[in-house]
């Protein structure tokens, strides 16, 4: 909070001007910056932002709870043919930028784009099937993280 002081001499307390408690016509209190309150957020704040949390929950990782039951042999062993996937559009990708069926690329690239992510989601269901809850696996993607940045597979080269 501003120190209060006497709006013509800027002091603390003054012969002339008085004090804050002195009842002298020429002292009058600071004046603060208001405080932004939940009250000032608009409508279209609050909309944006339940936008963008819906968006964040959607695309976050999760388990695909059809599989929640499965032992982990059977869940390791659904994420491998996830990556031969992986692998056959890889093929179709490479086929098509040899020439042969070029107008395909993006359908092509948006199909091995996509069993990446597929990938990615049968992991997290495997943790998940191993136990892990919603934060043990946020808190495991930050210690990799930060496995792989002292590693130094963030760094540009």
């Amino acid at each position: 909070m501003p120190k209060e002081t006497c709006v013509n001499c800027n002091e603390n307390s003054c012969p002339s001007h008085g004090t804050p408690n002195s009842g002298c016509p020429d002292w009058t209190p600071p004046v603060t910056e208001p405080q932004k309150s939940v009250t000032n957020i608009s409508i279209k704040d609050i909309r944006s932002l339940l936008d963008e949390l819906t968006e964040r929950r959607e695309s976050d990782l999760r388990p695909a709870t059809a599989f929640l039951n499965n032992v982990e042999y059977t869940q390791i062993g659904h994420l491998k043919s996830e990556v031969l996937e992986l692998e056959l559009a890889w093929d179709k990708c490479l086929w098509d930028r040899q020439g042969e069926y070029a107008e395909n690329d993006a359908k092509n690239d948006l199909a091995m784009n996509m069993e990446i992510v597929d990938i990615q989601m049968s992991a997290e269901t495997l943790l998940a099937i191993r136990g892990l809850d919603e934060q043990q696996r946020r808190d495991l993607r930050k210690k990799v993280i930060e496995k792989n940045r002292v590693r130094g597979y963030y760094n540009a080269k």
